[in-house]
């Protein structure tokens, strides 16, 4: 499966855009997507960073002169750096040369809508555009929006296709791994303040950054410690590493790989809307967000309105002065900050990725294993007691609920033991369990009832190779005990390559 991006970053994009698409990037590339990206080559770009990540990046040439000449096609047509006509026919260029089929080209830029994707439509499967504006018609096959709106629902109606899968709300926002794990040490806040992180993004071109300091600056607060961060983008970092060296306290850091610890340790951060905003949530942070760009707005007044976030307003109207009273009466309340860090953590659970990733693979009638939880164990109970489950395994005796209680409980706890569901468009189709024993896995798997037959069985098989070989890395071998007069089960795991030994299959992870 081939995946392509078209997104760009620069001093005045921010780095935003890339990075969400660089946290999808690298959940499919987890699952063994191919992966690149179309960039072009804008001023502040860091194409550089991408492929350091280990990833293809086709360049596309930037001219000042031609961006200078651009036609205004819509609001954010100057961020594309060149008319949209000719960005098209250059991307097709790039899809042509990859001599090979793209599964889903993915789109996060504001400067492109329904004229470019229609003329890309022929050289990709399926097209995925994320999207935070609602404000131009789109050719897609899925939608992302991971933003909060009132109305979220109805907001792209007319503006994409009614075959368009919608992907909208926190439930999808794109983090990355080191957040959802971040969160599960997470220490619950008293609303005391005694470290303040300063963040508005990779570039802040307007340099809230310095604002912000100037009113931490006045606090005349010591004993509160300051954590700064800036990106290698920021045309102003020099000077406010200047800054952060005149101030108490306050450690400066620039294009840091630890933000999620840093945010964890923080008790109150100011900073601007963007990825950053659910970064925030999901760790609970209480925040106060300035608007620095105009598809910030709404979402942190309805974020404010919900009692999510502290709303600083339109960086251009808000004064040193206006923050200083802001920071002044939260400090003095930190009951306020208590109850936004509990209501923030429970908008935002740091799975969206994973949720995304799911979506664009189950779509291509793409198989995933995923861990069973809580949610699945009556239909785990249903599905054990089919008949036709039944007919097939050493034990056909039904078992009872209580039982079967007691055996998921220690199913989903047990660290001998793995319970994974088989899904294809989102859909189970089969159940694979595997019991550790020193270097070895033994295996059993079945079809959920209604799903046998079209190679499901051998498709659940190797998709459990592959996955205990990267989540089990000491498992060698993998051994299951089949039923001789089960001739489908013996076809399914030959197929998938296991080789038979007296009355057992067994499957070398390494060959």
């Amino acid at each position: 499966m081939n995946v392509i991006f078209r997104t760009d970053s620069s001093t005045q994009i921010g780095i935003g855009h890339l990075s969400r698409c660089l946290t999808l990037a690298d959940k499919l590339k987890s699952e063994g997507v191919g992966v690149a990206f179309i960039c072009r080559e804008l001023p502040g770009n860091i194409c550089d960073f991408i492929e350091n990540k280990g990833y293809k990046v086709h360049r596309l040439a930037y001219s000042k002169t031609q961006s200078d000449n651009l036609e205004r096609f819509n609001r954010h047509a100057e961020w594309l750096g060149e008319n949209w006509e000719t960005d098209a026919k250059q991307t097709i260029n790039v899809l042509v040369k990859e001599e090979q089929e793209i599964d889903w080209l993915i789109i996060d830029h504001y400067a492109l809508g329904e004229e470019w994707e229609q003329q890309i439509r022929p050289y990709a499967k399926k097209i995925m555009v994320i999207d935070d504006l609602a404000d131009r018609p789109h050719d897609c096959d899925l939608l992302l929006d991971q933003n909060l709106f009132g109305d979220m629902r109805t907001r792209y109606e007319g503006l994409v296709p009614e075959h368009c899968q919608k992907l909208l709300g926190p439930n999808y926002a794109l983090l990355r791994s080191e957040f959802a794990e971040a969160r599960n040490d997470l220490r619950e806040r008293d609303g005391k303040v005694r470290r303040i992180l300063v963040f508005f993004g990779g570039a802040d071109p307007a340099n809230e950054t310095e604002k912000a300091l100037k009113a931490i600056q006045m606090l005349d607060r010591p004993d509160i410690a300051i954590d700064v961060i800036v990106g290698n983008a920021n045309p102003h970092k020099e000077s406010i590493k200047k800054t952060c060296s005149t101030i108490q306290n306050a450690t400066y850091y620039c294009q840091v790989d630890n933000i999620a610890q840093l945010m964890a340790e923080a008790d109150l951060s100011i900073g601007a809307g963007g990825t950053a905003t659910w970064e925030r949530c999901c760790l609970g942070l209480p925040s106060l967000l300035i608007s620095i760009a105009e598809n910030q707005l709404n979402v942190i007044e309805s974020l404010s309105r919900d009692g999510f976030v502290i709303n600083g307003g339109w960086h251009e109207d808000t004064t040193v002065d206006e923050l200083l009273k802001d920071l002044s009466f939260l400090l003095k309340h930190p009951e306020i900050l208590r109850t936004i860090s509990l209501n923030a953590k429970e908008l935002v659970d740091g799975k969206g990725a994973e949720r995304v990733q799911n979506s664009l693979l189950n779509d291509l009638n793409f198989m995933h294993l995923r861990s069973a939880g809580q949610d699945d164990r009556k239909q785990v109970f249903e599905w054990r007691n089919h008949p036709d489950t039944r007919e097939h395994i050493f034990n056909p005796s039904p078992i009872n609920w209580n039982e079967h209680k007691k055996w998921f409980t220690k199913a989903l706890t047990s660290t001998d033991m793995e319970l994974l569901i088989g899904e294809i468009r989102n859909e189970p189709v089969g159940v694979v369990r595997y019991d550790f024993n020193d270097n070895r896995a033994f295996v059993s798997v079945y079809a959920v009832p209604g799903h046998s037959g079209g190679g499901i069985g051998t498709r659940l098989i190797k998709e459990g190779n592959s996955w205990v070989k990267k989540n089990h890395p000491r498992i060698k071998r993998i051994i299951a005990e089949i039923k001789r007069q089960n001739t489908s089960s013996v076809r399914a795991f030959q197929k998938a390559g296991y080789r038979e030994s007296h009355l057992t299959y067994y499957y070398d992870i390494n060959g």
